[in-house]
């Protein structure tokens, strides 16, 4: 079965352990964000009302944009393993906290602001780093082979999280799938720390040469970006997919209200 599985998957000897590391990883991290971000949306639509989310998306928006600088500056300066711990370990103090506030009191309209804005931020956070680090351990062969696995995994995960709050939501309320996504987090910092230790990064002249700190910064790497036509293709189909996307959410959001 299990050399089956390995022709099928297109996995060499040996690699399905390694391929399997990365794959739970996505799996503990796409089934705890995906649970945050469908109750953060949900919750937002049910208590401050659908009308207000583009409100909420313009100022996860900028957010964004500072955080993207940030993503960059720490790219430059640490490894993408580090980043993508602290990312999950941010989520894992987070929901915690979230809930904790829930079960103390009835919060306003800013805590459904901060849940929502928080929730975005972090799942966005959360692809960029998960895929830089993926990187620090694949070339591009094998790159070709195995990263369609791990987005499947990602698709997994979010199927595993709409099973579960469809069939528990109305039993057990927000409270606890909040409490689950900050236990999903341990394990995936630990899946983390064992990658870290069982797996060697591939060397990478040309990112390196990238992302090191020295004379070349931002400026450059804008220069890099204007002077790529497939950069900037790939960049505009990525806002005009975003752009669908928020519209669709927000207008599919209005009729559940």
């Amino acid at each position: 079965m299990k050399s089956f599985l390995c022709r099928a998957f297109g996995l060499y000897p040996g690699e399905d352990k390694n391929v399997w590391r990365f794959v739970l990883l996505a799996l503990l991290a796409a089934f705890g964000s995906s649970i945050a971000e469908i109750l953060s949306i949900s919750l937002f639509v049910e208590k401050v009302g659908p009308a207000s989310l583009p409100f909420a998306f313009m100022i996860t928006a900028c957010i964004l944009i500072g955080a993207s600088a940030l993503f960059l500056y720490f790219l430059r300066r640490t490894a993408p393993s580090r980043i993508l711990s602290k990312v999950l370990s941010i989520a894992a103090a987070a929901y915690p906290i979230f809930a904790l506030i829930l079960i103390s009191c009835s919060p306003g309209n800013w805590f459904w602001y901060l849940l929502q804005i928080v929730t975005y931020s972090f799942v966005a956070a959360l692809i960029a780093s998960y895929w830089t680090f993926l990187d620090e351990y694949h070339d591009l062969q094998d790159a070709k082979r195995v990263y369609g696995i791990y987005n499947a995994s990602f698709f997994v995960g979010y199927i595993l999280s709409g099973s579960l709050i469809n069939l528990t939501f109305d039993k057990i309320g927000p409270i606890p799938l909040f409490m689950l996504v900050g236990l999903l987090m341990v394990p995936a910092i630990y899946q983390i720390g064992s990658i870290n230790r069982r797996i060697r990064p591939v060397e990478d002249d040309a990112t390196e040469g990238l992302l090191v700190g020295g004379k070349k910064g931002v400026l450059h790497l804008l220069r890099l970006f204007v002077s790529s036509p497939y950069t900037i293709f790939l960049v505009s189909t990525s806002l005009l997919v975003q752009l669908m996307r928020t519209t669709t959410e927000v207008s599919c959001m209005e009729t559940f209200g």
